[in-house]
C-alpha cells in the first residue's frame, strides 16, 4: 500500500528486510479470523493514513485481502488500485 510516498507492506511472515524511512513493515497474524485481522490492520493504520491510499493486491490470500479492504473502509480512506510495471507504478 502506498500513502504519501511511503510504502506500507502487510505480510504474514517476517522476512529479512530492512525498512528505510519510506517503508514500513506490518506483520499480520494468519491465525486470526478475518474480523480480528481487519481490526489488527485498522489499529496499525488508523493514525498513519488519510485521504486516498494506493493498494496492490498482487499477492496474498483472499482472507488477507478481505481484512485489508475492511480495515481501509473502517479507516474511511479512498482506495486506488495500482500495479508495478517496468515503467513504475501505474494506476488501474
Amino acid at each position: 500500500m502506498y500513502f504519501k510516498n511511503k510504502l506500507i507492506i502487510l505480510t504474514t511472515i517476517r522476512f529479512i528486510y530492512k525498512p528505510n524511512e519510506k517503508t514500513e513493515l506490518i506483520v499480520l497474524d494468519m491465525n486470526l479470523d478475518e474480523e480480528k485481522m481487519r481490526d489488527q490492520i485498522t489499529a496499525a493504520l488508523k493514525k498513519k493514513i488519510s485521504g486516498d491510499v494506493a493498494v496492490n493486491l498482487i499477492s496474498g490470500s483472499g482472507k488477507e485481502h478481505m481484512a485489508l479492504l475492511g480495515a481501509l473502509t473502517k479507516c474511511g480512506v479512498g482506495i486506488r488500485f495500482v500495479t508495478s510495471t517496468e515503467q513504475g507504478i501505474k494506476e488501474l
